[in-house]
């Protein structure tokens, strides 16, 4: 609170919202490579029974 806030200023909020942010924006990049995966592996999927059927 106030005491940080008068012997630290405005730094110790910035870094506060700066680890936050950072947070934010790796789990938006986590699950956006986890959606990637997921595509890949279905896509991939598909085309094995494409494939099975052609085959089949």
């Amino acid at each position: 609170g106030g005491t940080t806030e008068h012997t630290h200023g405005i730094t110790s909020t910035l870094l506060s919202t700066l680890a936050i942010r950072s947070g934010e924006i790796r789990d938006s990049l986590l699950l956006r490579r986890a959606e990637r995966d997921v595509r890949a592996r279905l896509e991939a999927e598909a085309g094995d029974g494409v494939t099975a059927a052609r085959t089949g």
